[in-house]
């Protein structure tokens, strides 16, 4: 029995004696290049523990130093592109304020830019004190967005919505339902936390608010049948913040009626039946014509000043649909 120890431990002393690149030649070729080639050791360090397959290192190692190279150089043009156009934008802003300057003078643009700064104190101060005595509220359901693209768009369009609802004559009461996760941060980036608003973190009926009541709850959604004729104080409109490539149809009709609220869409088929593809509106257009229906109290009038060019007719169709529309008011 102790010749058998003897004998296995003289076989264990013997094998830690040789190294393993000499004990196995293949991984001597090719387990240092692995290594090399993943960044965990040099490829100096990789060709001083390989003793064989002098073309296969080298080889290897061109190939490392290469990729190294490339990526030091994509890394390097990025920051430099980065550098680049924050200052592009830096010397733009300066040459469009020296420009200004030099044709009004030093003295009226700073009046000028006074007056943009007091507009907008007024402006936030009219916001605050609407209320629903006299303004209807405009509600954002964010309840829509899923992709990093879709929350990006959906975050500009809303900002383009929060201004022209500042800046109306007689602004609505502005709010966002379901104002959190990725929605709420690609909105922080656009400064929505400085915003006069309300911001429901879950749904417009799951916050326990007792200021929102269903039956002054009206969901606009296009594939409604019933039609919005008019916007009434003290109401509740509620806007899908849906950014749809693809037109998938019924999505806020649904969500509608899963709440149990009524569902109008806006008078576009009525004063536009065969001028376009589809009639679907991104949000920020869909909040103007509101707030421009508040101010003219015409659906006609505020389409024709808000519509994109895209959306709107030719000229001998949109004259037959306004006499069509007179004669069927008549």
């Amino acid at each position: 029995m102790q010749a058998l120890v003897v004998s296995v431990l003289g076989v264990v002393l013997l094998l830690a004696a040789v190294p393993l690149t000499e004990r196995c030649p293949r991984i001597s070729r090719s387990f240092p290049i692995q290594l090399a080639s993943r960044g965990r050791v040099s490829p100096a360090g990789a060709r001083a523990v390989s003793h064989s397959d002098e073309s296969a290192d080298s080889n290897e190692w061109a190939k490392w130093a290469e990729r190294r190279r490339r990526r030091e150089e994509w890394r390097n043009s990025a920051h430099e592109r980065m550098r680049n156009k924050s200052l592009r934008q830096k010397r733009r802003k300066q040459e469009s304020i020296a420009g200004t300057v030099e044709r009004i003078g030093k003295k009226a643009w700073q009046e000028s830019k006074y007056r943009k700064m007091k507009e907008k104190i007024q402006a936030r101060s009219r916001l605050r004190s609407a209320n629903l005595s006299t303004s209807p509220r405009i509600v954002v359901d964010l309840d829509y967005a899923n992709s990093e693209g879709e929350t990006r768009s959906l975050a500009k369009q809303l900002r383009c919505a929060y201004h022209h609802v500042l800046y109306s004559e007689s602004p609505p009461i502005f709010a966002l339902s379901s104002y959190k996760d990725n929605v709420a941060k690609a909105l922080a980036a656009h400064g929505s936390e400085n915003w006069v608003m309300e911001k429901y973190v879950e749904g417009l009926f799951d916050d326990g608010s007792s200021c929102v009541n269903k039956e002054d709850v009206i969901y606009l959604s296009p594939d409604a049948e019933s039609v919005l004729e008019k916007i009434e104080a003290g109401k509740t409109y509620v806007i899908a913040g849906i950014v749809d490539k693809t037109l998938r149809n019924g999505l806020s009709l649904s969500k509608a009626q899963k709440l149990g609220v009524k569902a109008v869409c806006l008078p576009f088929k009525d004063l536009y039946p065969n001028g376009v593809k589809n009639h679907v509106l991104n949000v920020d257009t869909v909040v103007r014509l509101m707030i421009e229906f508040l101010k003219y109290q015409d659906w006609l009038k505020s389409f024709e000043e808000v519509l994109p060019m895209g959306k709107k007719l030719p000229v001998h169709l949109r004259q037959k649909n306004d006499s069509d529309a007179i004669g069927s008011s008549r």
